[in-house]
């Protein structure tokens, strides 16, 4: 079965006879780049990149052949079904309805789960998913080892993690070695009342960690911001991007400003040698060296008079026990941010989900690591 994206809906404003150049993005990949479209009549004529977005107004060859892709006079608009075998030279593509094409899914989807052998996770993540705009989530688990999606609940609350949790006797939850994720209370209270042992299991993810400090060094430099352009001062501005990167990150040919910018005594300068500096906490081998770092780390940053990096640092003393588990698992979640990467793709390719069963379904069916095929099919086993 073949499937494409729907028509984007009418709208009749679009149709003037006057050229407009309308801000959007580019979702050929998972970069997102702005860019600049012109429209006439209702017509997309070309697309360009946005000079004010981190890519500096570049697109890649993607990114160009949107308009190509977009008029493609092949563009698929609905779903087709194969009814040939493979290998016939006429695969004999059959127009069905988008509720056809959803039953067949929910089919194949059901006798995957009904073919899989359930086992204990026992390397697991723990992530939400944005179903739309809103606080509308999903919560998923992986699992870490297989890079699978195994199970899906609704929304992300302590309710959404217990029902998976329910669904395992307690020899089974025993049995789970590392449980991967960010610093989520809901997520923590459940897995504190029904996996064994948590504390030597939990590992807060090391990317979400970083998180909490890159956003923190933003914050810092927002702030700054404001108060130099208050005085005239315009140094920080379109810098953004550049104190988000790690040290070894940054575009060549930006270094040699930005190492002449982290010498004008910033407070975004020290935030961000605050923040990197914390990155080598992860390269310890020990227990013993990584504390001693935090130690020091967390004495530099309560003494940099910068309120979003104090308050940052409090919650990692706060939770420092699971945040150090990584030393002993050596796990993350960048399998749940791969897989993640891969279920934004399909909800881009289909536009979005306006049923949520439909985007599970979805999930499961190209991220679940299931047998999907029919018992007539020569690969089922």
């Amino acid at each position: 079965m073949m499937t494409a994206s729907r028509p984007a809906a009418f709208d009749p404003s679009a149709f003037t006879d006057e050229l407009r150049i309308v801000p959007g993005r580019c979702y050929e990949c998972h970069v997102q780049c702005a860019m600049l479209v012109h429209v006439r009549d209702g017509r997309v004529l070309k697309v360009e990149g946005d000079p004010a977005f981190v890519n500096q107004g570049a697109l890649c060859a993607k990114g160009i052949s949107t308009v190509r892709n977009l008029y493609h006079p092949e563009r698929l608009n609905y779903p087709l079904k194969r009814t040939r075998p493979k290998g016939d030279p006429d695969p004999g593509w059959v127009r069905i309805s988008w509720d056809e094409a959803w039953h067949i899914v929910d089919r194949a989807v059901g006798r995957g789960q009904k073919r899989k052998k359930r086992g204990v996770v026992k390397k697991m993540g723990v992530d939400e998913k944005s179903l739309g705009k809103g606080h509308n989530y999903l919560t998923l688990i992986y699992d870490l080892e297989r890079s699978t999606v195994e199970h899906i609940e609704d929304d992300r609350k302590k309710e959404s993690l217990d029902g998976y949790f329910r669904q395992m006797k307690p020899s089974q939850r025993a049995k789970i070695k590392a449980i991967a994720t960010d610093i989520w209370d809901p997520y923590l209270a459940s897995i504190r009342e029904h996996v064994p042992g948590y504390e030597e299991k939990l590992v807060f993810d090391r990317y979400h960690v970083m998180t909490h400090m890159v956003q923190a060094v933003d914050m810092v430099r927002k702030q700054e911001h404001r108060d130099l352009r208050g005085e005239g001062n315009e140094i920080l501005s379109g810098t953004k991007y550049l104190w988000l990167y790690s040290r070894e990150n940054l575009p060549v040919k930006k270094r040699k400003a930005f190492s002449a910018l982290r010498r004008k005594r910033l407070r975004t300068a020290r935030a961000w040698a605050i923040k990197e500096d914390l990155r080598r906490f992860w390269s310890y081998q020990t227990e013993t060296w990584a504390r001693k770092h935090f130690s020091g780390w967390y004495g530099w940053a309560i003494r940099s008079q910068l309120k979003p990096v104090k308050a940052v640092a409090r919650m990692f003393r706060k939770y420092l026990p699971n945040i150090m588990t990584y030393l002993r698992h050596r796990i993350t979640n960048a399998v749940s941010e791969g897989v993640n990467s891969m279920i934004q793709t399909i909800k881009k390719m289909a536009c979005g989900f306006r049923n949520r069963e439909h985007f599970k379904l979805a999930i499961f069916f190209h991220c679940g690591g299931l047998n999907l095929y029919p018992v007539t099919h020569k690969n089922v086993g």
